[in-house]
């Protein structure tokens, strides 16, 4: 019996010549590439601490310890007064390492 995967179905020129009209196209890839960078660097600074934690104190493994992150990040979003750039960023980038330490990488099935 042969099985056809989805991946398999997706016409991948159909879905750039799609996204190449969308609102904001450029706008978007521009922050993608700068939230890149600004991982990359960080992850380079910390020496991969999300996905290698030295577990000193804390014995959680990758995912318990971005998920902690985000919490912190949440609760300080939540209390306060402002919004600050920083905490949305940084928010960001913990949702993006969550994807990569799950394997999460591709996004095509999810477009409905």
């Amino acid at each position: 019996m042969v099985t056809v995967d989805v991946i398999d179905m997706i016409d991948i020129n159909a879905l750039l010549k799609e996204a190449e009209s969308a609102p904001m196209g450029k706008e978007i890839d521009d922050i993608c590439q700068e939230l890149s960078l600004f991982l990359r660097v960080k992850n380079a600074r910390y020496a991969n601490s999300v996905s290698e934690p030295l577990n000193v104190f804390s014995k959680a493994g990758p995912n318990d310890q971005i998920n902690s992150r985000m919490d912190d990040k949440l609760m300080r979003i939540k209390n306060s007064p402002v919004e600050r750039r920083n905490d949305f960023v940084d928010l960001t980038g913990y949702l993006v390492l969550k994807c990569l330490e799950n394997d999460w990488t591709d996004f095509k099935t999810m477009l409905d």
